[in-house]
């Protein structure tokens, strides 16, 4: 049996609030590297970090980077959840690990499906 949310409409919508929500979020990374060093000053953007990594990786690797991840917001992050220290200001960190849609992929080796090559 089918669910709503396997449903067209379903799948539009969805479609449509993580648009909205990845264009806000891209908003508040456009603002803060236009602007933050005039805004916040350098105790701030010191401390920030932009990063963008590319790599070529089977699903395995990707799956330990971002379990790996996880285990680090486990660990750093949700302490931090609601609490509204002196000195404090909004923070969004951004966190995204995916296969390119339009990427090719690397043919043969001697990796099977789920298995991490060794380098």
């Amino acid at each position: 049996m089918r669910s709503a949310a396997d449903s067209p409409a379903a799948r539009s919508a969805a479609r449509l609030v993580m648009r909205n929500w990845e264009q806000n979020r891209a908003q508040l990374l456009t603002d803060f590297s236009e602007q933050g060093i005039e805004v916040l000053g350098s105790e701030w953007t010191d401390v920030a970090e932009l990063s963008t990594i590319n790599l070529r990786l089977t699903p395995a690797q990707l799956g330990s980077i971002t379990d790996a991840f996880q285990t680090f917001m486990n660990d750093h992050i949700e302490s931090l959840r609601g609490r509204n220290d002196p000195g404090s200001r909004p923070v969004q960190i951004h966190f995204n690990a995916f296969p390119v849609i339009d990427g090719d992929i690397t043919p043969g080796g001697d990796i099977t499906p789920g298995e991490v090559a060794q380098p």
